[in-house]
């Protein structure tokens, strides 16, 4: 097959992405709050296993490198590809593995049991950990060795864009104090509390939700809501910084306005393969552009980094506006199908199942002697 000539717009588009990533990355790593620096973690484990199979795409598509060559083991080329395609287009109810992950966090939605966790920022809910469930320990390596990457593709970039004159290294130092001042930001909005919690109790009855409404909206709440959060944090930390580079805001609504693309396409794909009526009902109102869905199609399909389109400003202001009435739309459904209310039961809850983590005691144990470990502690204290 003739390969293509590697042109500009591709190279651009890469680095747009490869660059705000990577800003935001170095963010996380001055982060001192655990917990938002986790929050911030998780939307860039979405991103970057789409970035580096694209970049492998483009290599192989216009230079003599075959993508297999492009990764460390023909195991982390495997795991990019599965990681991407999770990212992409995974229907979530029909996932194996989340029916997996409900029996293994034994999901209750008939009768009260803390069978989830929670996290909240003040009285504001980031995520549920039904997504993240099953992340295991044993990943740690695969994505250190994946968030290590965007900045050695980038200086790739660097290299055949300016000549060798520049890395990323210099741009990074010489943005050094902004970047400390959005870890700061980062750290001050995503900081959170985590609560055991009822999966029962958090879609009251009287809504009538159905099975796959409440798994569509355990998973994909942080999924929709942390980029709404963290794009609303970039733009407070541009408005603020002494940069005052137009460009850098211009990079930044690319690479939102893009990554919002994808993640509509995703939720398209779960509204299309499964029973969410109440949710198609709500977009089809509010959406009356029909020319919005094919528009940022081909936003998305940017992400195809040998096949870049450029669209004209108009397009652009279309789908500006259909993306934030579809978040609009998608946010607001989330919010008033869910009841948070952290009361006393909750608080000992949470206190009491920490205590049994830092105590060693396995699921297991806790299961077979619950009323024992739960009385101990209701009377003591501790365990």
């Amino acid at each position: 097959m003739p390969q293509e000539k590697l042109n500009v717009d591709s190279l651009e588009e890469a680095a747009n992405d490869l660059f705000c990533f990577i800003i935001l990355l170095e963010a996380k790593r001055h982060q001192n709050d655990k917990t938002a620096k986790y929050y911030i973690a998780l939307f860039l484990k979405q991103i970057v296993p789409v970035m580096e199979y694209e970049f492998s795409q483009l290599l192989e598509q216009t230079t003599k490198l075959d993508k297999s060559k492009f990764y460390t083991s023909s195991q982390m080329k495997k795991r990019v590809e599965e990681e991407r395609q999770r990212s992409l287009k995974e229907a979530i109810t029909q996932s194996k593995n989340l029916a997996t992950v409900s029996e293994s966090m034994g999901l209750n939605f008939e009768e009260k049991t803390y069978d989830i966790r929670i996290s909240l920022h003040r009285e504001q809910l980031l995520q549920i950990n039904y997504e993240n469930f099953k992340d295991e320990i044993g990943s740690l390596d695969f994505w250190d060795a994946l968030f290590r990457s965007p900045q050695k593709l980038l200086d790739a970039i660097f290299f055949i864009l300016f000549d060798n004159k520049y890395t990323v290294d210099d741009f990074i130092k010489s943005m050094k104090q902004s970047i400390e001042n959005l870890a700061l930001l980062f750290d001050q909005n995503f900081s959170n509390t985590e609560y055991a919690y009822s999966a029962y109790k958090l879609f009251p009855k009287k809504l009538n939700l159905n099975t796959n409404e409440k798994i569509f909206i355990l998973y994909r709440y942080r999924y929709v809501s942390s980029i709404i959060y963290i794009e609303q944090a970039i733009d407070r930390w541009l408005n603020k910084s002494t940069l005052g580079n137009e460009y850098l805001r211009n990079m930044f609504k690319n690479f939102f306005r893009k990554w919002k693309a994808v993640i509509i396409e995703a939720l398209h794909n779960d509204l299309k393969n499964t029973d969410l009526a109440k949710m198609q009902e709500k977009l089809d109102t509010a959406i009356t552009n029909p020319s919005g869905f094919m528009l940022n199609r081909k936003i998305r399909n940017n992400i195809h980094y040998s096949k870049v389109e450029k669209l004209p400003k108009k397009d652009i202001l279309t789908i500006d506006s259909f993306q934030k009435i579809y978040f609009n739309v998608m946010l607001q459904y989330f919010q008033d199908a869910l009841f948070i209310d952290i009361d006393k039961q909750c608080r000992t809850m949470t206190a009491f199942l920490l205590e049994c983590a830092n105590k060693d005691i396995s699921e297991k144990e806790l299961e077979k002697n619950y009323y024992y470990y739960f009385l101990k502690y209701k009377l003591f204290h501790h365990l």
